[in-house]
């Protein structure tokens, strides 16, 4: 069985100390949490789905973009565009924004597509206070059908997850490729990742679980990206960094060897967000999404 590795950044980043109202959090949970786990649970719950410390892509990375507000769940999800041609949708990562692919949108843009980012629910210019894998798909889906038919999407991290989820779903016209950059393999894994650095009990982690397979009325072991990839036709890029220290490259192994149609691309010394800026990689991602062009 393959291990897979992922330390989340749902609180931190992976060199800071855990700031200390977490310290305390951590602290209760072996109180008060020990008590009552249903009712700490619950609270983590929220606080897991909470991004901390959110950005907005800075100016000068969105200046030359069209920008365009799209109706989402009660708010608005901030929308970017850039060219013309067939439309490649960028999907970022969790406590990140649409300006992170900022290297690679050029690259885009003269090979001939209209690129298109959104930053996803609670994200960046985009509204909202919580969002999840399931949640982040339906705004995914929401965008989609405001800009019309994709060519491909290419996503990142959290936002990899999340697109995986909306392929499974099948509720709108697939993409014809799909790129996942150091996505997470099993989400009860990042789950527990957020419980091992808050020091949660064992108590509180079940009851998270069963909280979170209540509002999803599916089992927690089944949320896991090669699932929701294996049945895919469309051919698919999986890249990631043996030296990733959010999401170990354990998890990009067991999704390429679950998905059929996908290539995987290993990088060596760039790590989780090195990825998105590496010209070889921009590079080999445009070659691959050339290949589907007609």
């Amino acid at each position: 069985m393959t291990t897979n590795t992922v330390r989340t950044n749902h609180l931190n980043n992976s060199n800071e100390p855990l700031p200390l109202p977490f310290q305390a959090i951590g602290l209760a949970s072996r109180t008060i949490g020990a008590l009552f786990p249903g009712l700490f649970a619950r609270l983590m719950v929220h606080l897991f789905r909470t991004p901390i410390r959110t950005t907005a892509p800075k100016s000068r990375d969105i200046a030359s973009a069209k920008q365009t507000m799209v109706p989402y769940d009660g708010g608005e999800l901030a929308v970017y565009r850039w060219g013309n041609g067939p439309i490649v949708l960028l999907v970022h990562g969790w406590r990140a924004h649409a300006g992170r692919y900022r290297r690679m949108i050029p690259h885009l843009v003269e090979s001939g597509y209209q690129v298109v980012a959104l930053d996803i629910p609670a994200h960046g210019n985009s509204s909202g206070k919580q969002t999840d894998p399931y949640h982040t798909a339906e705004g995914i889906t929401a965008v989609m059908r405001n800009i019309g038919p994709l060519y491909a999407i290419v996503a990142h991290s959290f936002g990899a997850a999340s697109t995986a989820v909306l392929l499974s779903q099948k509720t709108i016209d697939l993409p014809n490729r799909v790129v996942l950059l150091g996505c997470p393999n099993q989400m009860t894994e990042i789950m527990a990742s957020f419980a091992n650095i808050l020091g949660l009990p064992d108590r509180v982690f079940k009851s998270m679980l069963q909280i979170i397979e209540t509002a999803t009325g599916a089992p927690m072991s089944d949320a896991r990206t090669v699932q929701w990839v294996a049945p895919l036709e469309m051919p698919g890029l999986i890249v990631h960094d043996t030296q990733d220290e959010i999401v170990g490259y354990d998890s990009a192994k067991t999704i390429a060897s679950g998905w059929a149609s996908a290539e995987l691309l290993t990088t060596h010394g760039l790590g989780h967000s090195g990825i998105l800026r590496d010209v070889n990689v921009i590079n080999h991602v445009v070659e691959f999404l050339n290949q589907g062009k007609v």
